[in-house]
């Protein structure tokens, strides 16, 4: 198996500022020590996890760029959000690998033939380039994206994924 305990610290900063309607920009900073403790013997012999260390540190700063037409933020009927941002992560900040990442993410909203019916798809994909430790590798599955992958069960520099939902509201008991 690949189980272990991961102790994991993260402050990630940004500061977004509305340019002009719908626009967004800012910056970000990423700060993240892992120390990962426990290793199972299939973990503790992979070669990725030898060529690193089991103490990781990664310091990045990077740009983002929002176009938010969404009617509601929280639960969207129409509109879209198209999201681009880049990290670079370097020693000179203090972390102990230099990479790169790359990110694109892009939701659309989309009322369909009937009231409370929607048809919401989802485009993302990350880039990485360079010394990435393992512990920052992409990866797929959380309560977001890909509801009903394991988070973490797949791991690599580079992810895509394209999902589609329908979503439909029931009508309740109006008093």
């Amino acid at each position: 198996t690949t189980r272990y305990f991961i102790n994991k610290n993260k402050f990630t900063p940004s500061i977004i500022i509305k340019t002009i309607d719908h626009l967004y920009a800012g910056i970000k900073a990423d700060f993240n020590t892992t120390e990962a403790t426990d290793l199972s013997v299939l973990m503790s012999e992979d070669i990725t996890i030898l060529n690193d260390t089991n103490d990781l540190k990664t310091s990045g700063i990077g740009l983002n760029l929002y176009f938010d037409s969404r009617n509601i933020r929280t639960n969207p009927t129409k509109g879209f959000l198209l999201c681009l941002e880049g990290v670079t992560y370097n020693k000179f900040l203090g972390g102990n690998y230099t990479y790169q990442l790359l990110g694109l993410d892009y939701r659309h909203y989309m009322p369909l033939f009937r009231k409370g019916s929607i048809i919401a798809w989802q485009l993302n994909t990350t880039l990485g380039f360079g010394n990435m430790p393992w512990s920052e590798l992409q990866k797929i599955g959380s309560q977001n994206e890909l509801r009903g992958f394991f988070y973490g069960q797949y791991r690599d520099k580079s992810l895509a994924f394209l999902q589609f939902e329908y979503r439909h509201t029931f009508p309740g008991n109006k008093k």
